[in-house]
């Protein structure tokens, strides 16, 4: 009886370890809680999950997810989170841009020239848009 509960110890101990182990590589805090925003697109071009999400320059936070908003694939929405440590104010634009010259794609938040008090919430949906290739 001694062996069982040890036995029964260890496998939960390692199922504990094993979540840990994997929302680590896949580069997750779950002890960080983020804001979560959602952008829609025609068409994100390479912008996958756990791509940065940046601002001027700096990782802020990841793509999350990127699905299609209905069942004809008419646009494409991208959720992503970012640390609560930034507030983005409204009226900021997610941009989808190339980030090195292997075409890796991320999300540039792009703030409004006349920045105000006002903030987004998470849950809220940017504006998204593309920058035009150079």
């Amino acid at each position: 009886m001694k062996k069982n509960l040890i036995t029964g110890s260890v496998f939960i101990v390692t199922l504990i370890l094993f979540y840990f182990g994997l929302n680590f590589l896949k580069g997750r805090n779950i002890f960080e809680n983020d804001y979560e925003f959602h952008a829609i697109y025609a068409n994100v071009d390479g912008l996958h999950a756990a791509s940065p999400v940046i601002i001027r320059g700096k990782k802020v936070g990841e793509v999350q997810q990127v699905d299609f908003t209905d069942e004809k694939a008419s646009s494409l929405v991208v959720s992503f989170s970012v640390s609560m440590d930034y507030k983005i104010p409204k009226g900021t634009v997610a941009q989808i841009v190339t980030t090195d010259i292997m075409g890796s794609r991320s999300l540039n938040l792009k703030f409004p020239t006349m920045v105000t008090d006002a903030y987004l919430v998470s849950g809220d949906t940017l504006q998204g848009g593309q920058k035009p290739n150079s």
